[in-house]
């Protein structure tokens, strides 16, 4: 199941950039994981929850590595507003 959730993750994460063109990493970058949901989560679930999402945007080339040599990885979250559906944001930040 765990190769499964990762695989999915990276089609997902695929589909969300459609043609933007992002382009890969070169160095050091932070990435902001923001949960939208029904009810919040524990810190740890949250962050352990959000594992095989770090690792296809590693795959993909968006972060050299989620080592902290290379990344910063900030997991924050919030509950869905009105007519709101729940959804995974993410924000990347070149340093500068």
């Amino acid at each position: 199941a765990r190769r499964r959730d990762s695989a999915d993750w990276g089609l997902l994460l695929l589909a969300a950039i459609g043609r933007r063109e992002i382009p890969r990493a070169a160095g050091a970058r932070r990435l902001v994981v923001t949960r939208v949901g029904a009810r919040l989560l524990d810190v740890d679930n949250l962050a352990g929850g959000a594992k095989d999402l770090v690792d296809a945007v590693r795959r993909r080339g968006l972060l050299v590595d989620d080592s902290p040599d290379w990344s910063t990885i900030e997991f924050a979250q919030r509950r869905c507003g009105p007519g709101e559906r729940p959804h995974t944001l993410l924000d990347l930040y070149d340093p500068g």
